[in-house]
């Protein structure tokens, strides 16, 4: 009877742990000393910035259960950690959290705030905002204000961030699909 069991409790969890999808993650700390100016003050701030990129490991279709089977290019997402160290103490007080996406081959940022997250698109080296967007009594719809429109938006199945928006010059409704980053 104990064997018994005992298979049976090393079968359920191997089944139980083939389930999980594998997922390629990486995980880099950088921490930096940076002066800034502070009424009138050079003052000396440690900044601490946390890189973490996922990606789900995937293989072709039909070659799935070979060993050597090709691998298929999958969603990265990349988050970035942000800490500051106002009080040169050995902890960081101010947090601010980046997801990266891409619409149209360019690269936007996704900063998280208290309501929602700003959007932000970086070119030449300087980074700026064109909408927000924030969190409505439904966790999982945004109103979003840009600056050429409004609309609502959501994370779909992929991950992926997608607005959906009124065109007043074509007359209709529009989609833009924001997908993680790949590389």
């Amino acid at each position: 009877m104990k064997t018994i069991f005992f298979i049976t409790t090393l079968m359920v969890g191997s089944i139980a742990f083939a389930q999980t999808k594998p997922v390629d993650k990486m995980e880099s700390t950088q921490i930096k000393t940076e002066t800034v100016n502070e009424n009138g003050k050079m003052v000396e701030k440690k900044v601490k910035i946390v890189t973490k990129k996922e990606q789900e490991v995937k293989t072709a279709p039909l070659k799935s259960g070979e060993i050597d089977a090709p691998m298929i290019e999958t969603p990265t997402k990349i988050t970035k950690t942000i800490s500051v160290d106002k009080d040169n103490d050995d902890r960081f007080e101010e947090i601010s959290e980046i997801t990266y996406y891409t619409y149209n081959d360019r690269s936007y940022g996704f900063k998280s705030t208290n309501s929602g997250f700003v959007m932000s698109v970086t070119s030449n080296e300087a980074e700026r905002v064109f909408g927000t967007a924030r969190r409505t009594q439904n966790d999982e719809i945004y109103v979003i204000t840009m600056n050429d429109y409004s609309g609502v938006g959501y994370f779909n199945q992929n991950n992926d961030f997608v607005i959906e928006y009124f065109d007043k010059d074509k007359g209709l409704m529009q989609q833009r699909s924001f997908k993680q980053t790949q590389f």
